[in-house]
């Protein structure tokens, strides 16, 4: 997927563009969860040096068809920037939104970006703490 509008600089604003171009319907919801996003940009941008120390960051989406729920983006007692955790049911844009995200921060700030489907997040998960503990890695985790 392409962003439609080189000027917009945060997700917010591709959505009210893609909004007033008619492709998409506005929905107050997604523009709650794109006001996030922005400023979990915003927080990766900030903390771009020891975050690329970490190299990778992960982004998961898990549908649950009875409701739209996200946990905002903040920072932990130990000072780590928190991602966004979507689930919702199905056709509410989760996908969409991640999309987009994942290209403005990559492209519009320079952010490496990992998007994983909560069913493959887990897998990739799992396949790391593995190959730490055949390491002899104490508590991978």
């Amino acid at each position: 997927m392409e962003i439609s509008d080189p000027q917009a600089k945060t997700l917010s604003q591709h959505l009210l563009t893609r909004i007033r171009a008619g492709q998409l319907e506005e929905d107050p919801e997604q523009l709650v969860i794109a006001h996030k996003m922005d400023a979990l940009i915003r927080a990766l941008v900030a903390r771009k040096p020891s975050w690329f120390a970490k190299g990778r960051v992960l982004t998961s989406l898990l549908p649950n068809p009875l409701r739209w729920r996200h946990q905002e983006a903040t920072s932990d007692h130990h000072g780590q920037t928190k991602g966004i955790y979507l689930w919702g049911g199905v056709g509410r844009g989760k996908s969409m939104l991640m999309d987009s995200f994942a290209q403005i921060a990559k492209q519009d700030y320079g952010l490496k970006v990992s998007r994983f489907h909560f069913h493959d997040f887990m897998i990739a998960a799992h396949a790391e703490v593995h190959q730490e503990r055949q390491k002899g890695t104490n508590d991978p985790t």
